[in-house]
This record gives structure tokens, sequence and C-alpha cells, in this order.
């Protein structure tokens, strides 16, 4: 995540915290240039898992990290 907010904040793009929220699972945030919003919806799996055992999670973290993304832009 790092790498994509720094990105963006080199081409001129400034944080908004108008849309954002964190999750076990996922991320929104927003970013803003010359009007233009845009909205990161970023959520991964496996997320966090309330309740397992230390060796369920162990399991759990040997799964490969998928991620999906959408990112909706609008001018404001």
């Amino acid at each position: 995540m790092s790498d994509l907010y720094k990105a963006l904040e080199k081409n001129g793009w400034n944080t908004s915290y108008e849309y954002s929220a964190d999750g076990p699972d996922g991320t929104v945030f927003s970013y803003i240039k010359n009007g233009v919003t845009c909205v990161f919806e970023i959520n991964w799996s496996p997320g966090h898992i309330d309740g397992l055992t230390k060796e369920e999670e162990e399991e759990l973290e040997k799964e490969p990290v998928t991620y999906d993304v959408t990112i909706y832009c609008f001018i404001k």
C-alpha cells in the first residue's frame, strides 16, 4: 500500500479523508487532484478471521493472498 500512496503523492495527488475505512480484509481511501476525487477500494483474501487457534492462523498464513482492487473516480 505504501508504494501506491507514494506513487500517487509523487504525481501530485493529495490524501482526502472524506472516503476512508479500514477492516480486517480490506481498506478504502481516497485522493484528490484538480477537482477529481478517486476512491480506492482494496480487498484481500484470506482476511482476518476471529476465533482461530494458533495452528489454524498459521495454516491460514500459508494461503496465497489475492487482492481485488476497484477505483472509482469522479469530478467533485
